[in-house]
């Protein structure tokens, strides 16, 4: 490293020049700045009256107002409270432990083994070869025709003729394990099929609400039927598994 000796001071050459009313002037070559000479200081204007040089800047009521330091460490907490909510009523309806309830109802009931592969060749109709519902219930029949043609079905056994049918019959219906949830539009309790049965009235068990949970109408043969105003399908894994 380069050492460095002391720093000489700069001399700047400043020249008098006499002013109208006599007094003289420095008039500084290097910066340009005017100095009378009996070291009265020239007024700049900063843009206020009497404000020059900064000599004036400690008025009072140029000073900032003071911060509290109380207050500027002062951390503000956010706003984290929240009320809580929940879903009234049960979420899940009671799961069936009955161990017959795994097993198809074709097993169960001992079907012949040709009404078993029957049932299972309209479903494949349907499922992997993208037949039509009614074409595959036509297609089952038509089977059925052929067997009792044959006298394979024995007398005591009733087949079933449609999709829907037969799906249920080698446990593959899906519908099994969706529960059709009713919803009450103001509180949004759920009310599981039996419960909606179980109701006295349309109206909501809720406390302070007043929503209607189902309409009723009349069918054809005079009966009543409860249809939901609205409905979630959930599938639970518990009773699915």
């Amino acid at each position: 490293m380069q050492k460095h000796g002391p720093v000489a001071p700069m001399i700047r050459n400043t020249s008098l020049v006499p002013d109208e009313q006599g007094r003289g002037e420095h008039r500084d070559e290097a910066e340009g700045v005017m100095l009378r000479q009996d070291g009265e200081e020239m007024d700049m204007d900063l843009g206020g009256p009497g404000l020059g040089f900064g000599f004036d800047e400690d008025d009072e009521n140029m000073r900032p107002p003071p911060e509290s330091q109380a207050g500027s460490n002062q951390i503000q907490q956010p706003d984290v409270h929240y009320t809580p909510i929940s879903i009234p009523g049960h979420v899940y309806p009671p799961i069936d432990s009955h161990p017959d309830s795994v097993v198809a109802p074709s097993l169960r009931d001992n079907d012949p083994s040709f009404l078993q592969l029957a049932y299972l060749q309209a479903v494949l109709h349907n499922v992997r070869s993208k037949m039509s519902v009614q074409k595959s219930s036509e297609s089952l029949e038509m089977m059925l025709d052929v067997l009792k043609a044959a006298r394979c079905i024995p007398e005591d056994c009733t087949p079933v003729k449609t999709l829907q049918s037969a799906k249920r019959r080698l446990g593959l219906n899906p519908d099994t394990h969706i529960i059709q949830y009713s919803i009450c539009p103001q509180c949004w309790r759920h009310y599981n099929p039996q419960e909606v049965r179980e109701l006295e009235s349309p109206a909501c068990t809720s406390d302070n609400c007043d929503g209607v949970v189902y309409t009723e109408k009349c069918t054809a043969s005079g009966d009543t039927k409860q249809h939901p105003i609205k409905i979630i399908p959930q599938v639970s894994l518990i009773q699915s598994l």
